[in-house]
């Protein structure tokens, strides 16, 4: 399962549109103005309508012409500023495939860009696209980061004149909006401009709704709530059923408390299993009938309720075409998030979370049954998930959510887990965080230090591979200078783990799993000490083991070194074969930024034998790689290039902070 796979698909449909919608023209008009300029702003409260606008003018107006619509639907999760951009990169590639590419490849490296640099590809992308774009964020509120808020505003600095990014959010977003204003580059659409006027709260009452309301009880109507399009549909929902004079009598209060006035009456007219119903399902963020009947038990209920709630317009919103996925109306979710504390007990809560957490972990959405597990809050039910369930995270490039979800648990239950600590340690090494924090937690899990594995003859084949895995990992520092006590070390860790069964389970690993990670460790130290030779066969040897277990990212990084010390033995020829089986094995399956070593050689190679053009083809294709990835064992050979022979591939642009100080991580 590729990255973009796990990526909710539902975030990216334009709402359904609804023939009763009132049309409003004159809001269609600041809305076509948008078209001709980078940036449209809707910032009201909740309930002005924002999204319905939306919705409907791209149904009448826009949809089904030339102009091509990117919407994305932000939710409270996308805060993480690679998950914002992974959705926003989604929605532009739904609209347009030739888009976004290389830009998601960047976003789910292992080792990703700066986000400026990675943007700078997506609007290059975007000048080269021939249509019109039009980009839409709704709910942009919920984005309260600042890095994402700050890359934002550098996507916008720069949009070419053919897309249009349009913000539907309740408060004003930091995006530099009076120097936007000031040139006249946005078009902005306020409460006051949403709110319905008399003659459209006429229309509305009367001719949507079909109420037959008298002129002075559409004016109170209209003056209590400011033309506040939920609040007259609330109105509109309580007045069915019920006689209009005594609402009107008892319709009274101050503004602030209209709303919880009106929700109340919603939920006060319904029959007790629809009021169940809302309450069970406000724990839910998106609603589905099977997922709605994990939590109520009856499928055929769960579906017939939802069409019941659609057709009852109570602020269910359907989120696709095929009303397959639906969820509440923020404000009105939370009010039934409010009475379902004040109506169920902590046990009876606990259960819709837990066979929500259930329902979700069935799914394979492991990240969304750890959170609601913790909303039980059921720790050990987490731990164990993210346990089960931490090569999900490693396989779909998700160790940050991995990360977070840990810091969210108490550490005294999870170091009970050392196969979690090192899922942990691996994923904290790949992100360029402490690992040995948890490599101690598993020493003292054990009471035995890591190098017991290596002294003490009498242990089991368990703990001694549960406690290699520990050495193994503290290895992986730098190898920029030879160490014959690192690699005598190194050597004993190989003999300890040869003597192991193959299938030997060590932690997060088998013996088999860690043996490749050993030699090319080896490798690294043989190729520092100038023995090219051996380093040729200990990267060999990682090759063909590597290949075997599937890890992608160490292949390619002992297949570039490997041709490397054919460089080095003055084998031509070889390393050019080597480089080429890497790309030959590349893949979407197993993409890896690790890739680029073989293009860097392969333009090298090219270059010492007189062939430019094939020189400049494969610098062409590993630069943007390496460069964005900040891949620097590729990068610089790449940008170290004569030149003066190629005055626009070979340009150096800049070199990268602290290069000689990073390294390549081996893999898992």
């Amino acid at each position: 399962m590729s990255v973009h796979d796990v990526l909710i698909a539902t975030k990216f449909h334009v709402p359904a549109a609804d023939s009763d919608i009132l049309p409003r023209v004159r809001l269609f008009q600041l809305l076509d103005r948008g078209l001709n300029l980078p940036m449209a702003l809707l910032s009201a409260p909740p309930g002005f309508g924002k999204t319905v606008l939306m919705a409907d003018w791209i149904h009448r107006r826009v949809q089904g012409g030339d102009l091509k619509i990117a919407w994305l639907s932000i939710d409270e999760n996308d805060n993480k500023l690679d998950i914002f951009w992974r959705y926003f990169v989604a929605a532009l590639n739904n609209v347009s495939p030739q888009i976004g590419g290389l830009a998601r490849e960047m976003l789910t490296s292992p080792a990703p860009p700066d986000i400026q640099t990675i943007l700078g590809r997506l609007i290059n992308e975007l000048t080269a696209e021939p249509a019109s774009i039009l980009i839409v964020l709704d709910d942009y509120h919920l984005i309260h980061s600042p890095e994402i808020h700050t890359s934002l505003m550098f996507f916008l600095d720069h949009l070419p004149p053919t897309v249009h990014l349009f913000l539907l959010t309740r408060e004003d977003p930091p995006l530099g909006l009076a120097r936007r204003r000031a040139r006249r580059q946005m078009v902005e659409i306020r409460a006051a401009d949403l709110r319905f006027d008399l003659q459209e709260t006429i229309e509305f009452l009367n001719e949507t709704c079909r109420l037959g309301l008298t002129s002075r009880q559409i004016e109170i109507l209209e003056q209590r709530t400011e033309g506040w399009i939920a609040g007259l549909q609330m109105a509109a929902l309580s007045l069915k059923g019920r006689d209009t004079k005594s609402f009107f009598e008892s319709f009274s209060g101050d503004d602030r408390y209209i709303a919880d006035y009106l929700i109340e009456e919603v939920l006060q007219l319904q029959d007790e299993p629809v009021r169940q119903f809302l309450l069970k399902t406000s724990i839910l963020d998106r609603l589905s009938t099977p997922l709605c009947a994990a939590l109520i038990g009856d499928s055929s209920d769960a579906r017939s309720m939802l069409d019941h709630l659609e057709h009852a317009n109570l602020f269910l919103i359907p989120l696709d075409t095929r009303r397959e996925w639906y969820r509440y109306h923020h404000l009105f979710r939370d009010l039934l998030r409010q009475r379902l504390d004040e109506n169920f007990n902590t046990v009876e809560i606990a259960g819709l979370y837990r066979a929500s957490s259930i329902w979700f972990e069935e799914q394979g959405d492991i990240s969304s049954a750890v959170q609601h597990a913790l909303q039980i809050p059921d720790t050990a039910r987490a731990i164990e998930l993210l346990q089960n369930h931490s090569g999900h995270f490693f396989g779909n490039n998700q160790l940050p959510q991995f990360l977070d979800l840990v810091q969210r648990l108490p550490v005294e239950q999870i170091k009970a887990r050392p196969a979690l600590c090192m899922a942990i340690a691996w994923a904290s090494l790949a992100i360029n965080q402490a690992v040995d924090p948890w490599l101690e937690l598993i020493e003292e899990y054990f009471h035995l230090k890591a190098s017991a594995a290596l002294t003490q003859e009498k242990l089991a084949p368990e703990v001694r591979a549960a406690l290699l895995e520990v050495l193994i990992l503290r290895q992986q520092g730098s190898f920029q200078i030879f160490d014959q006590t690192k690699k005598e070390s190194l050597l004993e860790i190989q003999h300890q783990l040869d003597s192991l069964p193959a299938n030997q389970r060590s932690l997060f690993n088998t013996a088999s799993s860690l043996k490749p990670v050993i030699l090319y460790d080896l490798g690294l130290q043989e190729e520092q000490a100038g023995e090219v030779d051996a380093a040729a066969r200990y990267f060999g040897e990682s090759v063909e083991l590597s290949q075997k277990n599937r890890n992608y990212h160490l292949l390619y990084l002992s297949l570039g070194h490997l041709a490397s010390t054919q460089i080095s033995q003055a084998r031509l020829q070889s390393a050019r074969q080597t480089y080429e089986q890497a790309l030959a094995l590349y893949t979407s399956a197993s993409v890896s930024p690790f890739i680029a070593l073989a293009q860097a050689g392969l333009s090298a190679i090219y270059y010492e034998w007189g062939d430019l053009e094939a020189a400049e083809k494969y610098l062409l294709e590993g630069l943007p790689l390496s460069e964005s990835w900040n891949n620097w064992e590729s990068l610089i050979p790449l940008k170290l290039n004569p030149a003066g022979k190629y005055p626009k591939s070979f340009e150096l642009i800049g070199a990268h902070e602290d290069t000689a100080s990073r390294r390549h991580k081996p893999g898992f």
